[in-house]
């Protein structure tokens, strides 16, 4: 069973209070293993010794790749409070956290040096700012989100990551699943290079956390909110490797949002219309958009001749197109779901798995027009 019983972890970590207590912090540099919480090869969450080499010091989680916060709250400048200082004992050469809080902290930063490593190599790192800035256990003032306990948010206006309190239960809490970190980490791609663009021309096209959709520009926020959820299942299912990340944290979603399940279409402009008049459901639907898209990406990166990695970096390196592919009519026109495929795929090569995927999805206009080499007569 791949999902890790967080009562056993407390238990874990209780006992090493036993072996000893943190020393004075000393800088170290250089390489420093942590036993952290950890897939392994499978995708199953074990105990494993996590090496990390972009930390000066073990008893502070500020290096090259992230700054972590604990029990901050989140201001007009970001994060309040200092960096996260974890508390730890020692056996051997390893740091084992003595508690919850810092075990949460200290993989907090092992996921964003492992990110931060993925996207140089990748290419792409160039286009967010590192250090990454991330809260763990972070307060939330009432009513500012829903679902304050056991989440994971990207807050656009901060730049920045938070990793919210986990609530006692079966599972990997949701700030030490890999996955879904790594798919809030993506927003950050999609703000910079289409977000804060196209707002600098059109108006705030932030993500609407409201459910009445009034004019097109409001609607087509909705439409890019359903894409951006899309790709950051896609990013996250590269970069662990498991179509079905969710699972381990959140196992009566994962089956509507695991990437290896049945590709059908996108709504229909008629489809998004009638779903108007369900205010209550507009959520739902967005993130369902959104999961057609991602199922759409990984069937594509699978098929024969492709790479995934190379995949999701092209998709990275055109998401820089998309303001001034959608900008023209954003304020009067509705988009259609589908309307981001031809702009994703327009340096992919297509091959008949491809072309029938995108066939499976999206409307005949797009079939007969931008792959009509997959679909012509």
């Amino acid at each position: 069973m791949r999902i890790f019983h967080v009562t056993i972890l407390l238990s874990l970590l209780s006992l090493s209070l036993l072996t000893g207590c943190n020393s004075a912090p000393e800088k170290h540099g250089g390489d420093i293993t942590y036993l952290l919480l950890w897939p392994d090869d499978s995708g199953r969450y074990t105990f494993q010794e996590i090496t990390l080499t972009t930390l000066n010091s073990p008893f502070e989680l500020k290096g090259e790749a992230a700054e972590i916060y604990f029990e901050s709250s989140l201001e007009d400048n970001g994060f309040t409070g200092p960096i996260a200082r974890p508390h730890l004992t020692k056996a051997g050469n390893v740091y084992v956290p003595t508690d919850i809080e810092s075990a949460q902290a200290v993989t907090a930063y092992a996921q964003f040096e492992r990110l931060y490593k993925f996207e140089k190599e990748l290419g792409t790192a160039s286009q967010l700012s590192w250090p990454r800035r991330v809260g763990v256990e972070i307060i939330l003032n009432a009513g500012a989100r829903t679902g304050t306990h056991n989440n994971a948010n990207y807050f656009s206006k901060f730049d920045s990551i938070a990793l919210l309190p986990f609530s006692l239960g079966e599972g990997v809490p949701v700030g030490m699943n890999i996955g879904i970190t790594a798919h809030e980490h993506f927003h950050a791609h999609f703000q910079q290079q289409v977000v804060a663009s196209m707002s600098r021309d059109l108006g705030n096209v932030e993500q609407l956390e409201g459910n009445t959709l009034r004019t097109a520009h409001e609607r087509n926020n909705f439409i890019l909110r359903g894409w951006n959820e899309g790709l950051a299942d896609f990013f996250a299912t590269v970069y662990t490797g498991n179509p079905n990340f969710f699972v381990d944290s959140m196992p009566t979603v994962a089956p509507f949002r695991k990437l290896d399940g049945p590709l059908r279409p996108f709504a229909t402009p008629e489809d998004f219309r009638d779903q108007l008049s369900k205010p209550g459901t507009l959520l739902n639907y967005s993130y369902e958009q959104g999961t057609i898209l991602g199922r759409l990406l990984f069937t594509a990166a699978n098929s024969p001749g492709q790479d995934q990695r190379a995949f999701l970096k092209t998709l990275l390196l055109n998401l820089g197109t998309l303001p001034a592919s959608l900008g023209g009519t954003y304020n009067t026109k509705v988009m259609t779901f589908d309307q981001i495929v031809p702009l994703l795929f327009k340096d992919i090569p297509l091959n008949k798995e491809i072309c029938g995927a995108i066939g499976a999805v999206v409307s005949e206009d797009i079939k007969t027009g931008s792959f009509s080499q997959c679909f012509a007569p």
